[in-house]
């Protein structure tokens, strides 16, 4: 598939279709963000998901150019995903809602730049054992093993 051949909205709309096999319907919206804006909207946007949310992204880096786990992917995955999933647990009873949360990725930024360690985390949160470096202190000091990563499991 070229570039050109998703790149409006009816193009994206009609791909997303044929995936489904399901129609589009109006409530559906994609959003280009500047780099600087995509932290605050993808977190805004994971809030509001009431029945699923879809983040198609070429690469979510595992690791950083360093060989450490990249702490932008540790805040997406611990303090964005992993607390909306919390909070959705936590208020399930009373809302008995419970988003999808789907992400594409380009399979070849996924095995080069290690997208695994946080996807694996997100494929089985209360199952999967995540272990970072001791070195590794700019991911959060005590959070390092995830204080909200161990709330999945209580």
């Amino acid at each position: 598939m070229l570039p050109e051949d998703h790149d409006t909205q009816e193009e994206i709309d009609s791909l997303v279709e044929r995936i489904t096999r399901e129609k589009s319907t109006p409530g559906n919206q994609v959003w280009y963000v500047v780099n600087e804006q995509f932290h605050e909207q993808f977190n805004r946007t994971i809030h509001d998901a009431e029945d699923y949310h879809v983040l198609w992204i070429h690469d979510f880096r595992g690791l950083n150019s360093e060989g450490d786990p990249d702490s932008l992917s540790y805040e997406y995955v611990l303090r964005d995903y992993l607390g909306v999933l919390i909070r959705n647990v936590r208020r399930y009873d009373k809302t008995p809602r419970m988003p999808v949360y789907m992400i594409f990725l380009d399979q070849y930024f996924y095995e080069a730049n290690k997208g695994r360690l946080w996807m694996s985390l997100l494929e089985n949160p209360l199952g999967h054992r995540l272990h970072l470096p001791d070195r590794i202190q700019a991911l959060g000091g005590r959070d390092r093993g995830g204080a909200g990563y161990t709330s999945v499991r209580c």
